[in-house]
């Protein structure tokens, strides 16, 4: 429970910098905001970022999991399909537009071992009488897999506005994302991403998960609002009706 609390106050925290501009990770449209002296393949950090939970979740499932047990199965299926997805799209399908600085990859890397570890501990190490109620497990699972593919799909779209080689037109860095639930929000990836933890919370059923899907939501929520205003501010013809994260809500 106290790491519920600690991962939700994060999280308000995270959305206030975020929602307010005063501090936006240094990666992706923000990068530009900072400047560093030790650079990485956006491509290759953000694999290691991705791949190292893989990695770390699949080590500790098979020295302290039981794959006799279907909540087991569930629990560390959505671990591995959900980073091994993004390790795969940091390969072949997103399109950087520019470096990320090695301090970043570490600090990435570090704070998602960290709550994959605080996560798999509670799912490993503790119990709850619904880890065998079949209804309470596989209920939610299509919904995870809906945010897993709509999440996906929509990064193939973010991907095609972009050339394969070379640099962007210096006088039109960005085109306006099209297709999907992009005709009415700015980030439809992170509202989808959002609903495949939320699925995967309520198979989980363990207070740390909940408190790390409360910060998974609250960050992306005020990261989404300043990605808004980003496009708003430097994209020409950008429509103000496209909500931030949610369609026709927020």
């Amino acid at each position: 429970m106290l790491l519920c609390i600690v991962f939700s106050l994060s999280g308000v925290i995270a959305c206030y910098l975020e929602w307010t501009g005063r501090f936006n990770a240094p990666y992706s449209k923000f990068r530009a905001r900072w400047s560093y002296t030790t650079e990485l393949s956006s491509r290759i950090g953000m694999a290691i970022v991705y791949g190292s939970v893989v990695i770390w979740v699949s080590i500790l499932y098979g020295l302290f999991g039981s794959f006799d047990h279907p909540y087991h199965i569930v629990t560390y299926a959505f671990y591995f399909v959900n980073y091994t997805k993004r390790t795969l799209e940091s390969f072949f399908v997103h399109r950087y537009s520019s470096s990320i600085s090695k301090e970043v990859v570490a600090c990435l890397t570090a704070a998602n071992l960290f709550v994959a570890t605080c996560s798999c501990y509670s799912i490993l190490f503790t119990k709850s009488v619904d880890d065998s109620d079949w209804v309470v497990l596989f209920f939610p699972v299509p919904l995870m897999i809906f945010g897993l593919a709509g999440n996906f799909y929509h990064h193939l779209l973010l991907a095609r506005l972009r050339p394969k080689h070379g640099k962007y037109n210096v006088h039109r860095p960005y085109r306006i994302p099209r297709g999907g639930l992009f005709w009415y929000t700015t980030c439809p990836h992170y509202f989808l991403e959002i609903v495949a933890w939320i699925g995967f919370a309520a198979t989980v059923h363990r207070p740390t998960v909940y408190g790390h899907v409360v910060y998974i939501c609250l960050k992306l929520m005020g990261r989404a609002v300043q990605t808004r205003l980003w496009y708003l501010r430097n994209v020409s013809g950008y429509s103000p009706d496209r909500t931030a994260l949610i369609p026709f809500l927020l």
